[in-house]
């Protein structure tokens, strides 16, 4: 769906980046997951969430220089950011979804 939405729209906004980061880490493709994290910070470089979910894409795939550098951009736009916080605000409710997503947070170096 996140693939057809891009299709759809010539210049995708970066939240449709950052949901098919998010989806390609949750299907264990995470070369794929980095380079659309990577275009969904080239698209919105000040979103917390985009460069959250790249922090994802680079911890789960071992790129653990590039998640702690992700994690501090994280941090540089929202020093509040707290992984249980902001993990309670996402729509999927499968608990393996998200020990996944906040063991790699966690993995990054974000608390």
């Amino acid at each position: 769906m996140a693939k057809e939405a891009m299709r759809l729209n010539p210049i995708p906004p970066g939240f449709y980046y950052q949901n098919l980061t998010h989806l390609y880490c949750l299907t264990g493709q995470y070369e794929e997951a980095i380079k659309a994290g990577e275009e969904a910070t080239r698209v919105a470089p000040n979103n917390f969430t985009v460069r959250a979910f790249l922090t994802v894409a680079y911890s789960l795939y071992n790129r653990q220089e590039e998640a702690r550098i992700e994690a501090a951009e994280v941090l540089r736009i929202n020093p509040k950011f707290l992984v249980d916080s902001w993990t309670k605000t996402m729509p999927f409710k499968n608990k393996a979804e998200l020990d996944l997503t906040i063991g790699a947070l966690r993995k990054a170096g974000l608390k």
